[in-house]
């Protein structure tokens, strides 16, 4: 989402996703900041819902990948952060069916 805007709109700046302690902005930055931020966090959530009452149980939920460290401590939904996650997946299918 970042990556769009400031490819295709060439005045925004590129600058570093960090929680914001308020949602009112001050100037370009902070607003793009908030809104990128918090709106995936919010799409997180809106998103694990929905999959929730599709599949009418409660999954387990966990947070992988670089910015997966950044949004877990806001999403009470994820039970554990793992980094590696879908290295540790392609590594186990190596060792179960293809090493064989």
């Amino acid at each position: 989402m970042a990556a769009a805007l400031w490819r295709n709109a060439s005045l925004l700046p590129e600058l570093e996703i960090e929680k914001k302690n308020s949602f009112l902005a001050t100037n370009t930055e902070d607003a793009m900041t908030v809104g990128i931020y918090d709106g995936y966090i919010g799409m997180m959530k809106y998103l694990i819902k929905g999959m929730e009452r599709s599949i009418l149980t409660q999954p387990l939920i966990i947070g992988c990948g670089g910015y997966g460290k950044k949004i877990v401590p806001y999403i009470k939904d994820f039970k554990y952060y793992q980094p590696d996650l879908v290295t540790i997946g392609l590594s186990y299918l190596y060792e179960k069916y293809y090493k064989k």
